[in-house]
């Protein structure tokens, strides 16, 4: 290999480690996060130039600052994530799951720390796996001293591949730990949903019964009174006796 090829080898070497204790680093963090949902679901971050899309969008209205944006998100269990754009003042609550996307430079987007970290960690993924490239790239390209590298430059090739591999078996890893999350979430938040539901109807039907025995009680009161009034003064005092007995 030449000098250079040598030079720019050690150099994505460098990157390439330094990449790898940021992923491993972001990784736990990842993990932690997923430990703590049940404790606080709650833990809304800010994640500069991206967008939050959910499924489908909870209100969209004009706000100060990102801040307050932040807090709207808090207020409502039903609200997944927003995105407010510092060039138009912007919040955009959602709900529903998504990932997050590249955005611009004035978006920012609000959602669970454990979504930023997956973000996080799916871009660091993508960065070793292009140094991965890049370094191989540089071995196959390089020609001086074949011979005598060779060895070398097949171990060496051999240890990107299996690096290069298990980056793969590792982004299939995150995106079903992602998907499974989802899943168990999406199916707390369904019964969430049900049991305010079933509680709202009790409450309607409690409400017209109320109705309903205040219109009977009035149509018998009407009745009584509109018999004489000695002999409808007697049935009401029969009936509230036999109401209290």
């Amino acid at each position: 290999m030449s000098d250079n090829t040598i030079s720019q080898l050690n150099i994505l070497s460098i990157q390439y480690n330094n990449t790898l204790n940021l992923y491993k680093q972001t990784y736990k963090n990842y993990i932690d996060s997923l430990k703590l949902l049940n404790i606080n679901n709650r833990n809304l971050v800010q994640v500069p130039k991206t967008i939050y899309l959910g499924n489908s969008n909870l209100n969209s209205q004009i706000i100060g600052n990102v801040n307050e944006c932040q807090k709207i998100c808090s207020l409502y269990k039903i609200c997944s994530g927003a995105t407010y754009n510092l060039q138009n003042n912007n919040c955009s609550t959602k709900k529903g799951k998504s990932d997050l996307i590249k955005g611009s430079k004035f978006d920012i987007s609000i959602v669970p720390k454990h979504l930023k970290l997956s973000y996080e960690l799916k871009n660091i993924n993508n960065n070793l796996i292009d140094l991965n490239k890049k370094m191989t790239s540089l071995i196959n390209n390089s020609t001086h001293n074949y011979n005598q590298d060779a060895l070398k430059r097949q171990q060496q090739q051999q240890v990107l591949k299996n690096n290069y591999d298990n980056l793969y078996v590792e982004r299939d890893e995150i995106n079903k730990m992602i998907y499974q999350y989802e899943t168990i979430d999406s199916q707390l938040n369904d019964s969430e949903l049900k049991l305010t539901e079933y509680y709202s109807r009790y409450i309607v039907l409690l409400f017209i019964l109320i109705i309903i025995l205040i219109l009977f009680f009035n149509y018998f009161i009407s009745n009584i009174w509109s018999n004489d009034l000695n002999g409808g003064s007697n049935k009401i005092n029969s009936f509230i006796n036999k109401l209290f007995r």
